[in-house]
């Protein structure tokens, strides 16, 4: 197989999902801001553009769902006709939901939060391991959540689509590993991130204590902690890692 590896000192091209707020907006200001070369989507059309206006520079923007086979196809062409290949991809899209016990779910929720976070990863992670192959080489990074390790009362699609993430990281590991194609997954805890805004508005008054009582060191995550963790798991300095699912969670795991 022929590596097409960077060139000593080369920027590298980096595929962010979920670009347009959360971790995602933060990861792609970072990212830009160490001189890489980002192809970002969305399927937030305005939060997009906003983000391209403050990072400016050569990156590439595209609105997609990452539910939708097409969208996806047509953002990973994109890519490739304008960078030629990806060296990182984190695949960082993602919804949640109301409260709701597993029986008295709707059936188009269940459908819809599956169709987002996790056949919307499988969809992403197909395009990037073919590229990547061709490559020799390349790192993916799936964001997934502690409830891809736990169970998640009252938010059983939500929980049942990351330990999917999970399934398919480690899967992806073991299959591609041996020609040069690193897949993880960072589980964060809660943030306050536009996500978990999204719970506490669906929640009652008391949602916020109860998520933060549960944790040892008795506080959420600040976002910018989490997209530490994603460039250190991105970097060069993390370059023996395959198949982990790294917990960031202020110790909930370990109660």
């Amino acid at each position: 197989m022929v590596r097409k590896m960077p060139e000593t000192g080369a920027r590298r091209v980096v595929l962010l999902t979920g670009a347009g707020s959360g971790f995602g907006r933060l990861a792609a200001a970072r990212f830009a801001g160490q001189g890489d070369k980002l192809a970002l989507c969305d399927v937030n059309d305005s939060s997009l553009h906003s983000l391209a206006e403050e990072l400016g520079g050569e990156h590439l923007i595209f609105p997609c769902d990452v539910s939708k086979a097409t969208r996806v196809d047509r953002f990973f062409d994109a890519v490739i006709e304008r960078f030629g290949r990806i060296d990182v991809a984190v695949n960082n899209a993602g919804i949640a939901h109301e409260q709701c016990r597993l029986a008295d779910c709707d059936d188009e929720l269940w459908s819809r939060i599956l169709e987002v976070n996790l056949t919307g990863v499988f969809l992403c992670m197909k395009r990037e391991i073919r590229q990547m192959q061709k490559q020799g080489a390349g790192t993916i990074l799936n964001i997934a959540s502690v409830a891809g390790v736990l169970g998640a009362p009252m938010l059983g699609p939500y929980c049942a689509s990351k330990h999917g993430v999970v399934g398919l990281t480690r899967t992806a590991a073991v299959e591609y590993g041996r020609q040069g194609v690193r897949v993880n997954a960072l589980c964060p805890g809660y943030s306050p991130t536009p996500l978990v805004a999204e719970m506490l508005r669906a929640g009652d008054e008391g949602m916020e204590s109860r998520m933060t009582d549960r944790i040892p060191l008795k506080r959420m995550a600040q976002p910018e902690e989490v997209v530490d963790a994603i460039l250190w798991l991105c970097s060069d300095q993390n370059s023996f890692m395959n198949g982990a699912s790294i917990v960031l969670d202020g110790g909930l795991t370990a109660c």
